[in-house]
């Protein structure tokens, strides 16, 4: 029986493919598996709800909403500096000693406060951008937001229940 000359080369390209098989499924797998992780690294309910209500804007309004945001100028760097002051002074209290519930309580409220002053920044920047959009838009927009909450609602394990409406 005649060997194959070729079979040596033959086994490389199956390992090769193999590999890229494996390589394939790897990146599937953690792109499957990644959307409950990026859920957690939104932990408070209010952040995540702005996060939903900037996603499903159409992208120019998006964009929109964005450049307005950044244009806060010298009070948005201010503001972002004196929030990691504020959790720096909130995880030097937890390294003293002895603290009282009432300045952890006090730490908490300001940053509570600057989060709020965020919050309500973007809130008047998006409501101005909603006003501005079509009634087309706005109802394509709500649509949006309809499948968002459904999967939100319906979320098991991070995958949307097999009677979504689509």
């Amino acid at each position: 029986m005649p060997r194959l000359r070729h079979f040596s080369w033959l086994k490389i390209v199956l390992t090769i493919s193999l590999a890229l098989n494996l390589l394939v499924a790897g990146l599937v797998f953690g792109a499957v598996t990644s959307r409950e992780e990026s859920r957690r690294a939104l932990p408070l309910e209010r952040e995540r709800a702005q996060v939903a209500l900037l996603a499903v804007l159409p992208r120019d309004h998006r964009d929109a909403v964005r450049s307005a945001l950044k244009s806060g100028g010298e009070g948005r760097s201010e503001g972002r500096d004196q929030a990691r002051a504020d959790q720096a002074d909130f995880v030097a209290a937890l390294r003293q000693p002895e603290v009282s519930a009432e300045e952890i309580a006090a730490l908490l409220q300001a940053q509570r406060l600057r989060r709020s002053q965020g919050a309500e920044r973007f809130e008047v920047i998006l409501a101005q951008e909603i006003a501005r959009m079509s009634p087309d838009a706005r109802d394509d927009y709500a649509r949006r937001l309809e499948r968002v909450r459904r999967w939100d609602r319906d979320d098991h394990h991070g995958k949307p229940s097999k009677d979504r409406v689509r």
